[in-house]
């Protein structure tokens, strides 16, 4: 602790709050913020908790109030230093004798004294000049008891006196006696009487006075403001947020949803706000016999009726025995009803069920659309049967007309539209049906034909072959039209030379064309696709134009982007293939190789080998005669890395091949397969960069 001055200062200062936090000040010195007792009015009050303390140098400073415990304006604020009485420090023999601690302990001294001369200045105590045979000393506590502190007459020392009252009696006296007073000395009971005077004579009766002139009537009075607003009418009670089918507490109403309009359930407590039962009320809410609507329930905001719920009660009133349950339907709501609002219920029941009507009818008439007939009283009608149609009448006095399982029908059936909803089977003779999968399902079961659709002439248009999955059509098959000087694309029977496209599934000898041919306006054929001979054998797939053959990239109309290669020739010679843009070998670049590698030549023509440690080309599998490619070694940053061959990979003189030592140094070694197990590889090219 630093050496800091102990001023002659009273050690307890006072502030009548404004109402502000602080900070307050104090002018005593103190050597730790705890050293201090802070007071609003009577109550002390928690460092850090209600209050902080700022120290400076010299140990004077400020408390300041925390937020929420500032003291309210005219509140009494007292700093009063509070240092323990207590020694902290301890000399040894022979141990350090320091200044510091010897200024600590002085300044905790000084300190302590000035505390107890603040506590003895608002003691009670004799002047300086009192006497020095003068004995302040109190009475023992024996002696004190229920007695007033005194002074002697003579010593002026304090003593215990008598003569406290307790209780204070008032009387009064008769009239013309003198006022008394007494008091016990063992009880402290004090009385007195009080005379009453006599009663003077009665004074003579004064004249009558003239009636004043009657004063105008004064300005009516302002109206008074509105009271509040009055509960709706109806059963007063609290509403509640809660959903669960439970009690919420006497006099709540809940429904089984947060939301009204969602509600099932009205839930109504046993009891009222005010805590009478409404049980047997509630209990009646389901009396009507108009099971359908049973009565109606209306809950009113109190204090702004304007928000309400309006439900329709459907279903029985069910006792939980400490609240009742009721199904209801939601009719309307408005604004807001809230957790804790207090509503009021009204219920209107609806009247019961009227008696059924009774009677009897003399005569009704029934009508076609054309003609009528009328029935009288004691006359029968016959409800008949039809064609593929029953009639039925039971006991309670209903006719039924159902349609049998098959309908004949010998005429013309007409309707707006026919919709199937079941499947067809198997053996159907004819049958129309539909699934959601399938669609429109048409079948039918015939000696040569399961289905077959003709035109107005009668003559058939396309037919399906008994049993079978084919589509035969006798006639033309047209996919689009011959406008404007453009090909018509038609599918006729082979031999019509006018139309453009022509399939030809068969011929009539091993000789003729198999495939689709294509022709000019004048029937002359300008470019086929086709087999010769058998479809069944393995003869090659050919191509034949009187033009060049083309390949494009893809389809942009007949002008689309130019081919990237083209078959050119003449009758009789060798075509030629020209590629007009890039040929592209698959490329393997598997990453990093050591060890036995085998390549696989059927997914690649060149391949990209980087290599991690000294490698072997394992004799592959896969290799193709004319095939040809190279083979790229890179090596890795350390270099040094070497190729051994197996036996199917050949070099000029066997010697070899030796790569590049450097790292990251790339050779290239070219290759040609003269035949399966005979790879020949070319002289290595080394070190490009």
């Amino acid at each position: 602790m630093a050496d800091i001055p102990i001023n002659d200062v009273a050690r307890r200062v006072q502030f009548t709050s404004s109402g502000s936090a602080g900070p307050y000040s104090f002018s005593f010195a103190v050597l730790s913020t705890s050293d201090l007792a802070v007071y609003q009015n009577a109550t002390l009050k928690t460092l850090t908790t209600h209050y902080t303390v700022s120290l400076s140098a010299d140990g004077t400073g400020t408390i300041t109030f925390t937020s929420g415990n500032a003291p309210a304006s005219g509140v009494i604020v007292t700093i009063n230093s509070d240092q323990a009485v207590a020694r902290t420090s301890d000399f040894t023999t022979g141990g350090d004798f320091k200044a510091a601690t010897i200024n600590d302990d002085l300044d905790r001294l000084t300190i302590n004294d000035q505390q107890i001369a603040e506590i003895t200045n608002r003691a009670v105590r004799a002047p300086i000049t009192e006497p020095t045979s003068s004995n302040m000393v109190l009475p023992a506590k024996a002696d004190r008891l229920d007695k007033l502190l005194g002074f002697n007459a003579s010593t002026g020392n304090p003593e215990a006196t008598t003569g406290r009252v307790k209780t204070v009696s008032v009387s009064t006296g008769s009239a013309g006696s003198s006022a008394t007073a007494s008091y016990t000395e063992s009880t402290g009971a004090l009385a007195l009487a009080i005379p009453r005077g006599d009663t003077g004579a009665t004074g003579a009766q004064g004249a009558q006075g003239a009636q004043g002139v009657q004063g105008g009537q004064g300005q009516q009075g302002a109206t008074g403001a509105q009271g509040a607003t009055g509960n709706s009418p109806g059963i007063l009670m609290a509403w509640e947020s809660a959903t669960t089918d439970s009690d919420q507490g006497n006099g709540k109403i809940w429904l089984n949803n947060g939301t009204a309009s969602s509600a099932s359930i009205f839930y109504v407590d046993d009891l009222e706000a005010g805590g009478a039962s409404i049980n047997s009320l509630v209990d009646t809410f389901d009396d009507s016999t108009n099971t359908a609507l049973r009565g109606t329930i209306s809950v009113y905001k109190n204090s702004a009726p304007q928000n309400f719920h309006i439900f329709n009660v459907t279903g029985a009133v069910v006792s939980a025995s400490t609240y009742s349950k009721i199904t209801v339907a939601h009719v309307q709501s408005a604004g807001t009803i809230s957790d804790g609002d207090a509503v009021s219920m009204q219920f209107s029941r609806t009247g019961n069920k009227g008696t059924d009507g009774s009677g009897s009818m003399t005569s009704f008439t029934m009508s076609d659309g054309s003609n009528t007939q009328s029935i009288t009283d004691g006359q029968s009608m016959t409800f008949a049967a039809g064609s593929g149609l029953t009639a039925a009448v039971s006991a309670t006095d209903t006719i039924t007309y159902s349609l049998a399982t098959n309908v004949d029908i010998s005429g013309v059936a007409t309707a707006a539209t026919f919709e199937p909803d079941g499947d067809t089977a198997a053996g159907d003779n004819a049958a129309i049906g539909y699934t959601a999968a399938e669609g429109l399902i048409l079948c039918g079961q015939g000696s040569s034909y399961d289905i077959t659709l003709k035109n107005d002439a009668d003559a058939t248009v396309l037919s399906v072959p008994t049993g079978g999955t084919g589509l035969e059509i006798p006639g033309s098959f047209v996919l689009g039209n011959n406008t404007s000087g453009n090909y018509a694309i038609v599918a006729n029977p082979v031999g019509d030379a006018n139309n453009a496209l022509k399939f030809k599934l068969s011929g009539d000898t091993a000789s003729q064309l198999q495939g689709i041919s294509w022709a000019n306006n004048s029937g002359t054929v300008v470019a086929n696709i086709w087999k010769t001979g058998d479809p069944a054998t393995s003869a090659p797939l050919r191509i034949n134009s009187l033009g060049t053959i083309q390949f494009r990239p893809r389809e942009v109309g007949i002008d689309g982007d130019a081919p990237v290669a083209e078959i050119s020739g003449t009758v009789n010679t060798d075509g030629l293939l020209k590629v007009t843009g890039t040929v592209i070998a698959t490329t393997s670049t598997v990453g990093s190789q050591g060890g036995s590698t085998t390549l696989d030549f059927a997914a690649n023509q060149n391949f990209v080998l980087t290599l991690t440690s000294n490698i072997t080309l394992a004799n592959p599998s896969t290799e193709q005669v004319g095939q040809s490619g190279i083979i790229c070694f890179i090596q890795d940053a350390g270099g040094g890395n070497t190729l051994s061959l197996g036996t199917d990979y050949e070099t000029a003189g066997g010697a070899g091949i030796t790569l590049s030592t450097a790292g990251n140094a790339v050779d290239i070694v070219p290759y040609f397969v003269k035949a399966s197990g005979s790879i020949q590889l070319g002289a290595v090219q080394l070190a490009f960069s």
